[in-house]
C-alpha cells in the first residue's frame, strides 16, 4: 500500500503515520516514564526511610545494651564497696566509681530514648528512667550510707532489695531490646513487600513497551528506528535528570540526618545531670547546656563568644586562688585532662560549688582540633557523704567519741614516738562499775543516756591533747600523751572521783556508779600494741577483783597481775586441750561404811588434763582459770558427754557422780543438753548423781534449786559438795532438794585429833540424817578416820585411804 504512493505522498503518509505513531508512542512513553519515575521515587524514598529508621532502631538497641552493661558495672561496684575489706580512705574512690557508673547508665538510656520514634519503645524507656530515678538511685544511696555503719544490713539490703530492683531494670531493658528488634523486623518486611510490588509494576510496564515497540517495528521500521533514536536520546537525558535528582535527594537526606543528629544531641545534653560547655580553638564559649547555665549563673545567649574563665570561674577550695584553665591544658597537651583536686566553681551570684570535671578536644574528620568540650558536675553531696562516712568509721555513733579502731591507731603512733623520742605516755583502761544494774533495771535507753552523759563528763576533765575513746560496751580508753605515771595517776584519780560523785537520774530513780581503772605507762620499751592493751586490761581487771572503784597501776612484780597473766595463759591451753582431746576422766570409789547403806557402790568422775608432754595436770591448776574466763560450761559438757559414752548400765553401780560448776547451773540451755545426752546414750538417769558445791549453790540458789528439781524429775540424784565450808550451810540446806551431803574434807581429815572438827562432822551427819539425807565424808586418808566415821554413823567414805583416783574405764572395766 505504501509502494503505490508517490514519494511526496509516501513521505506525507509516513510523516503522518510517524507523527500519529510517534504521538501515541510519546503519550505512552510519557505515561510509562512518569509511572516508572514515580515508582523509582517512591522506592528510593522508602529505601531512604528504611535506612534512616533502621539506623535509629539500631542506635536505640546499642544505647539500651550500653545501659544494661553499665548497670552490671554499677552492681559490681556496690558489691565491691560492701565486700572489699579495704581501708576506709578508699571509700571515696569506690563511691565515685558507683556514681560515675550510674551517670553513664542514665545517659545511655536518655540517648536511647532520643534515638527512637517508636511509641511503645519510648514508653518502656521512660518506665526504665522512672524506675532508675525512684528506686535504683535511692537504694544506692541507702546502701552506701549503711556500708560504713552496718555492713550486714547493707549486704542484706543489697542482696534482697537492690538486686531484685536491678532485675526489674534488666527486664525493662530486655523488653526495649525486644521491641526495637521487632520493629526492625516488621519494618524490613513491609519494605520488602513494597519493593516487590514496585518491581512487579515496573516489569509489567517494560513488557508493555516491548510489545508496542515490536508492533511499531513491524509496520514502521524506519520510523521506529528514528523513534528509537529519539527515545534513546530522551532516555539518556532522563538518566541525567534522575542522577541529578538522586544527588539532590542524597544531599537533602544527609542534611536532614545532620539536623536530626544535632537535635538529638541537644536534647541529650539538656537531659543529662552534668554541666557541658563547648569552646572554639580560641577558648571562647560556643555552647552551654541548661545544667551549666544553672551552675555558672550565665545564660547561653549572654555567654556565647566570651572567654571560658569569664563564665567558668574556678578557684582552689582551700586557698581561694584561681585554678588553671582546663581548656588551655587540652590545647597544650592535645589530649583529655581532668580538673585539679579541691576545686570550687564560683557562680555568677557568688555561690561556690565543689566540682569535678574533665575536658577533651573536639576533632573533625581529619583529626584536627576544632574546639574543646568541658563536662563538670556538683560533688557537694558526695563530699559530704564521704566526710560523714570517714567520721563514722573513726567515731562511736552513740557517744561521739573516737572508736576502738581509731584509738588503737593513735596508740600505735604513740608507741612509735615513745621509741623514737623516749617520751613517756600513759594508757588508762576504764570500766564502769554497776552499769549493768542501770541497763537491767531501766533498759538500754537509760544505759545509752548514761554513757552519753559520762562521756561528756569525762571529756571535760581531760587535757586538750588527751584522747578519750569508747572501746565497747561500758569500757573506755584514755591516751595521755607525754604524761608519766605521776601526773597520769592524778588524772586517773580525778576521773574516778568524778564518776563516783556523779548521780544518774532516770525517772524517779537515782544511781551511783564506780570506775575501775587500769593504768600502764610506756615509752621506749619493746612493747607492742597488743602488749599495752593486755597490760592495761589486766590492771583494770585486778582493780575490779580488789573491790572495784579504784586505780590499779601495772607493774611487772605485782603478784595479782602475775596470777591473772598466768590464768590468761591457761585459757589458750584449755581451749587447745578441748580441741585436741587432751582431757581424760579418772574415777574414785565412794565406799558405803554402815550396814544400812546397801544401795550399791558409788564412784565419782574426776577431770584431768594432759600437757604437751603427756603429763597429767592437777585440776586446781586449770579449773580457777576456766571458772574465771567462762570455760567451765564447755568442760562440764565434755565431762557429761564422755562419761555417758563410757558408761554402761550395771546392777553393781548405784551412782556415777559428776561435778557441775556454778556457770552450768546458770546456763539456760544446760537442762536441754543433759536430756539430749540421756536420750542419745541411753543412760538411766537414776544411775547419775550430779554434785554441786555449797558455794556455787548458795551463790545461785534460785537457779540451783530449779535445776535440781527438773533433773530429779527425770530420776537423777544430787549431792551437795564441800558442805560446811560456807557460813550459812544449814540456813540454805532446806531450800535445796539434794540426796547426799558431802562433808567438807577440811573437817574430816582432822577429826581424829581435833574435837572441833569431829563435832562439825557429827553435826553435819546428824542434820543430814534428820533431813533423811545420806552423808559422804571426803578426804578419808587413814583407817583411824574410817573407823571414827563408822562410829559416828556416816554413810559413805571417799579418799586416798579408800582408793586413789585411777583412769576411768566406765564401761566393762567400771566394776570393782
Amino acid at each position: 500500500m505504501f509502494d503505490s504512493l508517490s514519494p511526496p505522498d509516501d513521505v506525507n503518509i509516513y510523516r503522518r503515520i510517524a507523527v500519529l505513531v510517534l504521538g501515541g508512542f510519546t503519550i505512552l512513553l510519557a505515561l510509562g516514564l512518569s509511572t516508572n519515575l514515580f515508582l523509582d521515587q517512591k522506592l528510593q524514598q522508602r529505601v531512604d526511610d528504611a535506612t534512616a529508621e533502621t539506623l535509629l532502631l539500631n542506635q536505640t538497641r546499642v544505647r539500651v545494651r550500653e545501659a544494661q552493661v553499665v548497670y552490671m558495672i554499677m552492681a559490681q561496684g556496690i558489691a565491691d564497696l560492701l565486700l572489699d575489706p579495704a581501708p576506709r580512705n578508699k571509700l571515696e574512690w569506690k563511691l565515685e566509681r558507683v556514681q560515675k557508673a550510674h551517670e553513664h547508665a542514665t545517659m545511655s538510656i536518655v540517648m536511647a530514648l532520643a534515638a527512637t520514634e517508636n511509641i511503645e519503645l519510648q514508653k518502656t524507656l521512660r518506665k526504665l528512667l522512672d524506675h532508675d530515678r525512684l528506686v535504683i538511685r535511692p537504694l544506692e544511696d541507702e546502701i552506701i550510707q549503711l556500708a560504713a555503719t552496718d555492713p550486714r544490713s547493707a549486704q542484706h539490703r543489697y542482696r534482697y532489695t537492690y538486686l531484685p530492683a536491678l532485675a526489674t531494670n534488666t527486664a525493662l531493658i530486655n523488653e526495649a531490646i525486644r521491641l526495637s528488634s521487632e520493629e526492625v523486623s516488621s519494618f524490613n518486611e513491609r519494605a520488602n513487600v513494597e519493593a516487590a510490588r514496585a518491581q512487579l509494576i515496573s516489569r509489567i510496564t517494560i513488557i508493555l513497551f516491548v510489545c508496542i515497540g515490536v508492533i511499531i517495528a513491524v509496520f514502521l521500521g524506519r520510523a521506529v528506528r528514528r523513534l528509537i533514536t529519539l527515545m534513546e536520546k530522551a532516555a539518556r537525558d532522563n538518566k541525567d535528570i534522575l542522577e541529578l535528582r538522586r544527588d539532590i535527594n542524597a544531599a537533602h537526606i544527609s542534611e536532614k540526618a545532620t539536623f536530626d543528629e544535632k537535635e538529638r544531641l541537644r536534647v541529650t545534653l539538656s537531659c543529662i545531670a552534668d554541666g557541658v560547655i563547648t569552646t572554639d580553638t580560641a577558648g571562647n564559649i560556643t555552647y552551654m547546656n541548661p545544667v551549666a547555665e544553672a551552675m555558672t549563673g550565665w545564660m547561653l545567649k549572654s555567654a556565647v563568644d566570651l572567654p571560658l574563665l569569664d563564665v567558668f570561674h574556678i578557684v582552689n577550695t582551700h586557698t581561694g586562688e584561681p585554678s588553671p584553665n582546663p581548656v588551655e591544658r587540652v590545647f597544650k597537651e592535645n589530649q583529655a585532662v581532668g580538673l585539679a583536686q579541691n576545686t570550687n566553681l564560683v557562680q555568677r551570684g557568688g555561690v561556690a560549688y565543689p566540682i569535678e570535671d574533665s575536658a577533651a578536644p573536639i576533632r573533625d574528620r581529619q583529626g584536627d582540633i576544632i574546639g574543646a568540650v568541658l563536662v563538670f558536675h556538683d560533688v557537694s553531696y558526695a563530699r559530704k557523704m564521704a566526710s560523714e562516712m570517714k567520721h563514722q568509721a573513726s567515731h562511736d555513733a552513740l557517744t561521739g567519741l573516737i572508736n576502738r579502731r581509731e584509738f588503737e591507731q593513735r596508740l600505735e603512733r604513740s608507741l612509735q614516738t615513745g621509741k623514737e623520742d623516749a617520751i613517756e605516755h600513759t594508757l588508762l583502761y576504764l570500766d564502769l562499775d554497776q552499769f549493768k544494774i542501770v541497763n537491767d533495771t531501766c533498759g538500754h535507753m537509760a544505759g545509752d543516756e548514761l554513757l552519753k552523759q559520762l562521756s561528756a563528763l569525762l571529756q571535760a576533765k581531760l587535757r586538750k591533747n588527751d584522747t578519750l575513746a569508747r572501746l565497747g560496751g561500758d569500757e573506755f580508753g584514755v591516751l595521755l600523751e607525754s604524761c608519766p605515771s605521776g601526773p597520769s595517776l592524778r588524772i586517773a584519780e580525778l576521773l574516778r572521783q568524778t564518776v563516783r560523785e556523779f548521780r544518774f537520774v532516770w525517772g524517779d530513780r537515782i544511781f551511783t556508779l564506780g570506775l575501775s581503772i587500769g593504768l600502764v605507762t610506756f615509752s621506749n620499751g619493746g612493747e607492742t600494741l597488743a602488749d599495752i592493751l593486755r597490760m592495761a586490761d589486766s590492771a583494770c581487771f585486778l582493780a575490779k577483783d580488789k573491790g572495784r572503784d579504784r586505780v590499779q597501776i601495772y607493774t611487772l612484780d605485782d603478784t595479782g597481775l602475775a596470777q591473772r597473766h598466768s590464768e590468761m595463759g591457761w585459757v589458750g591451753r584449755i581451749q587447745k586441750a578441748l580441741e585436741e582431746e587432751c582431757f581424760v576422766l579418772f574415777r574414785q570409789k565412794i565406799l558405803p561404811i554402815v550396814s544400812n547403806s546397801v544401795d550399791g557402790d558409788h564412784y565419782e568422775v574426776l577431770l584431768r588434763m594432759k600437757d604437751e608432754d603427756g603429763n597429767l595436770v592437777p585440776p586446781m591448776a586449770f579449773i580457777p582459770a576456766a571458772e574465771r574466763y567462762g570455760l567451765m560450761p564447755r568442760l562440764d559438757r565434755w565431762v557429761i558427754t564422755t562419761a555417758f559414752m563410757q558408761y554402761k548400765a550395771s546392777p553393781y553401780v548405784a551412782a556415777c557422780a559428776i561435778n557441775l560448776s556454778g556457770a552450768s547451773i546458770c546456763d539456760d540451755g544446760f537442762y536441754e543438753f543433759v536430756v539430749e545426752q540421756f536420750d542419745l546414750h541411753k543412760v538411766p538417769p537414776s544411775r547419775i548423781c550430779f554434785e554441786i558445791t555449797e558455794t556455787s549453790a548458795v551463790a545461785n540458789l534460785t537457779q540451783a534449786a530449779a535445776l535440781i528439781r527438773k533433773l530429779k524429775d527425770l530420776g537423777c540424784r544430787f549431792a551437795l559438795d564441800d558442805f560446811g565450808s560456807g557460813m550459812c550451810s544449814f540456813a540454805y540446806l532446806k531450800h535445796l532438794p539434794v540426796d547426799y551431803l558431802k562433808i567438807d574434807g577440811g573437817f574430816v581429815k582432822g577429826m581424829v585429833d581435833d574435837p572441833i572438827d569431829r563435832a562439825m562432822v557429827e553435826a553435819i551427819n546428824h542434820i543430814g540424817h534428820v533431813m533423811q539425807l545420806k552423808t559422804i565424808a571426803e578426804f578419808v586418808e587413814s583407817d583411824a578416820i574410817l573407823q571414827a566415821l563408822r562410829k559416828i554413823g556416816v554413810d559413805y567414805a571417799q579418799g586416798y585411804g579408800i582408793e586413789k583416783p585411777r583412769l576411768s574405764g566406765l564401761g566393762a572395766n567400771f566394776y570393782p
